[in-house]
């Protein structure tokens, strides 16, 4: 039997370096482009190569990233439509004042 080339052994990260990667991905949506002194930085608290940072934003930008965006969007949408039903229903004077002071 064949053996498996030690350079196409594909390993996950570990979960805690996945989770700062992330937390910086949507944190920097709209210019998901780590600068080289922020992959070092990412690197060294994710306990992961430069190498491994880098090509993890690569797979992101196209695996994550668009699903980040699209979930960005329908939140925003959402949002807006409840502005506008409030607003269209009067109820923008009780809306504020349930801000500051709550439904009570």
């Amino acid at each position: 039997m064949e053996q498996p080339n030690p350079l196409q052994v594909h390993q996950k990260l570990p979960r805690f370096s996945v989770d700062i990667l992330r937390i910086w991905l949507s944190e920097h949506v709209h210019h998901a482009f780590p600068t080289a002194a922020q992959k070092l930085t990412l690197s060294q608290e994710a306990n992961l190569t430069v190498l491994q940072v880098d090509n993890w934003f690569v797979n992101a930008r196209r695996r994550i990233l668009p699903e980040m965006i699209s979930r960005k969007a329908k939140d925003y949408a959402v949002y807006r439509r409840c502005q506008l039903d409030v607003a269209n229903s009067g109820e923008v004077e009780n809306l504020e004042l349930n801000v500051f002071f709550g439904d009570n």
